[in-house]
């Protein structure tokens, strides 16, 4: 993932797909890190992956 490509993403996505990507913290423990349900966070990670895919035409 170029990195170039993760800065375009809002701050929070950024953050979480950071956190659960690079490094190792599951959806859980992201959640209560930032007082959020695990299926927010959940729904946070697609929509990155999404928006990510879209912008590198994959």
């Amino acid at each position: 993932m170029p990195d170039h490509t993760i800065n375009q993403l809002p701050d929070k996505l950024q953050r979480r797909l950071r956190m659960f990507f690079f490094h190792g913290f599951s959806e859980k423990e992201i959640a209560d890190i930032e007082g959020v349900s695990q299926p927010a966070v959940h729904y946070s990670l697609q929509s990155a992956i999404r928006q990510m895919r879209y912008v590198l035409d994959i």
